[in-house]
């Protein structure tokens, strides 16, 4: 990173430039998990998002990941994903109609153990299979309720 001179062309203290890197690179981060979980809540593949703003997929999960993304890009994601450009930086989440927290654990569910099984098992039934694998799941949920609550 090229190091920045202040008035008196003195380049900045060493921690004041790591801190702007550090920040900006936490903010890269931020903007992609919110491509990520936006895409994730409009049930987009990473090829279809990567179709509709004219990348490969390879490249939006880069964006994801928290590789930079150019203003113009990003402009261009946020018309594919039907927010404003203010929803990447934390700014109208409730006028998007974005439940972020509700998304994030229900993405963090995927680290638990079986939960990429379930989720290819799923990916291979029909409707009507699915239906009834949830009204299942939901059984078992409820009962697993009850006994907390009888304990």
């Amino acid at each position: 990173m090229a190091r920045r001179s202040t008035k008196n062309n003195t380049p900045p203290p060493i921690d004041e430039e790591v801190s702007i890197e550090i920040a900006v690179n936490s903010m890269n981060a931020q903007i992609g998990e919110r491509i990520r979980i936006r895409r994730l809540q409009l049930g987009l593949s990473l090829d279809e998002l990567a179709g509709r703003i004219g990348v490969n997929y390879q490249q939006v999960q880069k964006y994801e990941t928290g590789d930079r993304v150019a203003g113009g890009r990003l402009m261009v994601i946020a018309k594919a994903l039907k927010v404003s450009i203010n929803y990447f930086f934390g700014i109208e989440d409730a006028t998007a109609g974005v439940d972020t927290r509700a998304i994030r654990d229900s993405i963090g569910l995927l680290t638990e153990r079986g939960a990429t099984d379930v989720l290819a098992a799923y990916r291979q039934m029909n409707p009507t299979q699915r239906r009834a694998f949830l009204d299942f799941g939901n059984v078992i949920a409820d009962a697993n309720q009850i006994k907390k609550a009888a304990a």
